[in-house]
């Protein structure tokens, strides 16, 4: 009699993954506002993108968010800087009034 070929747990762990992982991936990257398969394609390096990503044609709320913030937090340091300036200038000028002026006598 001729032993019948079993698959052992693991055999069918690794092939559960060959399936299971790339629909985790795309899903995942579908969650996140990425194209999963253009990710996957040019990961993988056979296919030529001719057309630009999803992601490139629309820009999504989250990088909309990210650069009204950034735009926020720039005038907030452009608006630091200027009080620093100011600040500077006006000890600047308080130094030479007390240079030109003479010594209190004791």
């Amino acid at each position: 009699m001729t032993r019948k070929t079993r698959m052992t747990p693991f055999a069918r762990f690794f092939i559960f993954l060959l399936f299971v992982a790339p629909l985790a991936y795309i899903g995942a990257s579908y969650y996140r506002g990425e194209d999963g398969i253009a990710k996957i394609k040019s990961l993988l390096g056979k296919f030529k993108e001719d057309q630009p990503t999803i992601e490139a044609q629309k820009p999504t709320e989250e990088n909309n968010l990210a650069n009204a913030k950034r735009s926020e937090l720039e005038v907030k340091i452009d608006s630091v800087l200027l009080n620093q300036k100011l600040i500077i200038d006006i000890l600047k000028s308080n130094q030479g009034d007390r240079l030109n002026s003479k010594p209190d006598s004791l």
